[in-house]
């Protein structure tokens, strides 16, 4: 045993492993060490944007925005990173600095599909849905027949209002996936945009029976309920009490038809000054109006309505009339609008009217709207004045209750000058079926005549295509 370990003590071969095994350790420490830096910070890395993304799924955008920020100041080379970072500024509407984003990293890296794809989306959100198809275009070239690429390519198609292409870019995609139920509400959507609200229940429905709680598809068939159909009736009755006179009869009817998908042919007849102008009731005699027009709708933000007609006067004369309005819808659901009336008389003085609005969202379901009108008639001493407060509160369901008033100087005759003139309303449009909804309206006048009081009672009709 001694001699066994004096045999080892003396062993050349073991000195030389006892001089190298410090050497090997520490090299073995370095690759440890290395492999500790590369993998453990990439980890961290990797938590950190998960963590971001969590964030920004969570609608906590500057919280988001800060811990990619942190990376990006960190590694300004790290490409998940600035996507991340691009994709937080575009679904919480900082649009500018999204594409910004996106376009630097398509600078570096010009076929990469997710900033492809999330420019393509930001530039449609902010409207410019020509420019929106060019990044979708341009991944299919590198990326042929992706089905995330496409879809966002239709919904361009579909967002910018053209419902023929977008139907056909879809049904394709459904083809391909039909369990999918996002496909089934961008059909609905679609063929919503071309009226055709009947097809548009069906796909819902079937979007509904493949996933019963998708919010998407409940918010559609919710808002078809109310969907302008393809042919609409109006049908008013009414009541007039002035002073110890009264009138009853036939006010108006409407006929609405959608003849394209942006023009809206209107034909009317309105007998309301029958009823409710002193002469007329006081004299039993009709003041029949008759007008023809429509209303164009040049895109999301404008639409116009313009009429046509001619008002008989019974003895005193007629009018031919033009009335027209404009809309401007702003991005922020405010609605300005402008409008007036022009008639020229036959045995009866010229008039017109002008006014000017807007309709302010005060909550989801209410809005307010101030307007202020102006008019004139020729030989009468002055200008009429009025400013009115509306406003209107609308339901899931389409029901819609409306209350607000007026106030102004009206003309009182040549020798009086003008006078005082007030009046309040309240008005209800109810849905029964969805081909059938019932209206209302009261109102409390003071005119130059006196007191008013006036109902108005009607149903509308709806006819789905």
């Amino acid at each position: 045993m001694t001699f066994g370990l004096l045999i080892e003590s003396h062993n050349p071969n073991r000195m030389r492993h006892s001089n190298t095994q410090p050497t090997f350790i520490f090299i073995l420490y370095i690759i440890i060490a290395t492999i500790l830096f590369l993998v453990f910070p990439a980890a961290g890395q990797e938590n950190e944007l998960s963590i971001a993304r969590q964030l920004s799924y969570d609608g906590q955008y500057q919280e988001a925005d800060s811990v990619f920020n942190r990376v990006i100041t960190r590694e300004p080379w790290n490409i998940e990173a600035q996507i991340g970072s691009a994709y937080n500024h575009s679904w919480h509407q900082n649009l500018p600095q999204a594409q910004l984003e996106f376009e630097k990293i398509l600078k570096a890296e010009p076929t990469n599909k997710s900033a492809l794809v999330g420019l393509g989306y930001t530039l449609a959100w902010k409207g410019d849905y020509a420019n929106a198809k060019y990044p979708f275009i341009n991944a299919l070239q590198s990326y042929p027949h992706d089905p995330e690429i496409e879809k966002g390519l239709a919904y361009v198609y579909l967002w910018q209002g053209s419902p023929d292409v977008a139907i056909d870019m879809f049904e394709d995609l459904q083809e391909e996936d039909p369990s999918n139920p996002e496909y089934y509400n961008a059909l609905a959507y679609a063929h919503l945009q071309r009226y055709e609200t009947i097809e548009a229940r069906r796909l819902v429905n079937h979007a509904i029976n493949i996933d019963p709680d998708n919010v998407a598809a409940q918010q559609i068939k919710s808002s078809l309920a109310y969907a302008p159909p393809f042919l609409e009736a109006d049908i008013w009755g009414g009541y007039t009490q002035i002073g110890e006179m009264s009138r009853a009869g036939l006010r108006a009817v409407q006929l609405s038809t959608q003849v394209s998908r942006s023009f809206r042919a209107l034909v009317s007849y309105d007998n309301n000054m029958s009823l409710d102008n002193f002469y007329y009731v006081d004299q039993h005699l009709q003041a029949e109006t008759y007008l023809a027009g429509g209303v164009v709708n040049w895109d999301k933000h404008y639409n116009t309505r313009l009429q046509l007609g001619y008002r008989d006067l019974a003895s005193s004369g007629s009018q031919m009339l033009a009335l027209g309005e404009q809309a401007v819808n702003l991005k922020d659901r405010k609605v300005i609008k402008a409008g007036g009336m022009y008639a020229i008389g036959h045995n009866v003085p010229d008039e017109w009217m002008m006014y000017a609005g807007i309709n302010i969202p005060v909550m989801t379901h209410l809005r307010v709207e101030p307007v202020y009108y102006i008019s004139h008639r020729d030989l009468a001493p002055s200008m009429e004045h009025r400013i009115g407060l509306n406003s209107q509160w609308t339901g899931k369901s389409g029901l819609e209750i409306g209350a607000g008033g007026h106030y102004g100087k009206v003309n009182a005759g040549s020798e009086l000058g003008t006078a005082g003139t007030y009046g309040i309303y309240i008005a209800a449009l109810i849905p029964v079926h969805r081909m059938v909804w019932l209206q209302a309206n009261l109102r409390h006048e003071k005119g130059v005549a006196g007191m008013y009081q006036m109902a108005g009672f009607g149903v509308k009709l709806r006819f789905e295509q």
